[in-house]
């Protein structure tokens, strides 16, 4: 469904030229975050060095570290107070998975986690380290297909769909 700006009474559309990400004031907060914490306080030396360091600091930055914007949370463990108990979600791995292993452990122990490519309600001892791992099926309902999984939740037979970068 397309929504054109005078359907909603007092909603403007707002428009960022693409050269001035100084009007966006998320993404200030985040360069300035990045800067001040990663690129002011290194010396890289080979090219190798700069995106092993810097994939650590997106990695802290998006699964670890608390967020204002989420009650002083971190985005996994804010995701996971979001699930509910009996309900089906869908992960990926990283930050949706650790979301869907903590809301199990600490108050949806009925949660049905789906990998996306397939790996229905699987027992998770440890975090899986990527959708194809075997911690991904291990003792598993079932192993189906990523496009069965995409058809449940066309179906509207799934809760929740959280996939991200790992």
């Amino acid at each position: 469904m397309h929504y054109k700006s005078g359907d909603y009474p007092g909603v403007k559309t707002l428009f960022i030229a693409l050269d001035s990400p100084w009007e966006s004031g998320y993404i200030e907060s985040f360069n300035s975050k990045l800067r001040d914490e990663l690129l002011d306080r290194e010396l890289f030396l080979h090219i190798d060095e700069l995106r092993y360091v810097a994939d650590r600091w997106r990695l802290d930055y998006n699964h670890y570290r608390p967020h204002s914007s989420l009650d002083y949370m971190a985005p996994a463990a804010f995701a996971a107070k979001c699930l509910e108990d009996g309900s089906t979600v869908v992960v990926g791995t990283g930050a949706p998975c650790a979301a869907a292993m903590l809301a199990q452990k600490t108050h949806a122990p009925d949660l049905v986690i789906l990998f996306e490519v397939g790996g229905f309600a699987p027992i998770l001892p440890t975090m899986s380290i990527s959708v194809g791992d075997s911690w991904a099926y291990y003792k598993v309902v079932t192993a189906t297909s990523m496009d069965e999984i995409m058809e449940a939740c066309q179906k509207g037979l799934v809760d929740y769909t959280f996939i991200g970068r790992a």
